[in-house]
């Protein structure tokens, strides 16, 4: 018996070489449509994120602006109902006084208008020197009718004499929206706000304090949220401190709720780098 070897031998036509093409080519097309639309959605999740916060940010803006426009056309109010009580009485000099007053508020209303884009999408600073008191002369100035109105005293505690670099736009819009937190902290009782404004070592501080009903403590974590608001007022958007906190980061500073206490009273407090004080 003769055992003959065994021969196996396997043919092929060449046709495998073309799985490499094949299996490059889906590669490419998996990369493609995974850049351009995003693997397994995320991509198309990451567009409609930034498209809401986007739309956020805008019905945001615009409602700052709102809620600021309507701060000031308060102050026009009681500031045209004034003149108008001067003209009756005969005191020429007052009413000259008090229609100055409402220049300078429909001045700085159009400032407001005019940079809506910044309030609309994202605080921009454009900066000067200020001096300090010249600053908050001119926010309470036109307020002064709508605190005399609520039986609202404003002292002078300590205020430097140097200057402050600054949005000063940003910076009255956000001392006001403080002032008028007070007041309505006082209520129609009226009361005190006392203003401050000294150097730390670190920081450059203006402080406003009242003597009002205080913030409970359960809300302190919730009030500088957008639209969240302890006023049962339907011209109150919650608007107020979210602005204010933001301009304060927009300038490197902070702002803080030094102390509050119920019935007694809130101090807020403006902390800037002290490289932005002049003395």
């Amino acid at each position: 018996m003769t055992l003959r070897e065994w021969n196996f031998q396997l043919e092929s036509n060449g046709a495998w070489k073309f799985n490499v093409v094949v299996i490059l080519g889906l590669v490419a097309i998996i990369i493609f449509y995974s850049v351009k639309y995003g693997f397994l959605g995320i991509k198309l999740r990451i567009e409609r994120d930034k498209l809401d916060y986007s739309m956020r940010a805008l019905t945001m803006g615009v409602s700052i602006l709102n809620h600021s426009i309507k701060n000031e056309i308060q102050k026009i109010n009681y500031l045209t109902e004034k003149t108008e009580g001067f003209i009756h009485a005969g005191q020429t000099e007052k009413s000259l006084q008090a229609i100055e007053q409402i220049h300078s508020v429909s001045a700085h209303l159009l400032s407001m208008v005019g940079r809506i884009k910044d309030k609309a999408e994202d605080i921009l600073l454009s900066e000067s020197q200020i001096e300090v008191k010249k600053l908050l002369a001119e926010v309470i100035l036109p307020m002064q009718p709508l605190l005399e109105s609520r039986s609202v005293e404003i002292i002078w505690k300590q205020v430097e004499a140097g200057d402050l670099i600054c949005d000063t736009i940003h910076m009255k819009e956000t001392l006001s929206n403080l002032i008028h937190n007070a007041m309505d902290a006082l209520g129609s009782r009226g009361g005190i706000i006392t203003l401050q404004a000294l150097k730390a070592k670190r920081y450059f501080i203006i402080e406003v304090k009242d003597n009002g009903v205080g913030i409970p403590k359960d809300q302190l974590t919730k009030i500088f949220e957008p639209f969240y608001t302890t006023k049962k007022n339907s011209h109150n958007y919650g608007l107020g401190l979210p602005y204010c906190l933001s301009v304060m980061r927009k300038h490197g500073g902070k702002l803080d709720i030094a102390e509050t206490e119920m019935g007694k009273g809130t101090t807020v407090i403006l902390q800037f780098p002290i490289q932005r004080y002049v003395d």
